[in-house]
């Protein structure tokens, strides 16, 4: 994998089996991972997404 390893939304989506239409509706709400504008096309850094995916993580209360 490269430093700098980018995916395109449609490539992100496939691998959450999600819809592109599910990361453009979390992008225009500013929430989902953080993404870059490269020469006007969308880009997720594979390194970013790992590290939100990471911060997203929710640990069950303990009764």
């Amino acid at each position: 994998m490269s430093e700098l390893d980018l995916m395109k939304p449609e490539q992100l989506a496939a691998e959450w089996q999600v819809s592109p239409k599910t990361l453009a509706n979390q992008r225009s709400r500013r929430e989902g991972p953080p993404y870059l504008r490269v020469m006007g096309s969308i880009r997720y850094s594979r390194r970013a997404v790992n590290e939100w995916l990471t911060a997203q993580q929710q640990t069950s209360g303990a009764a």
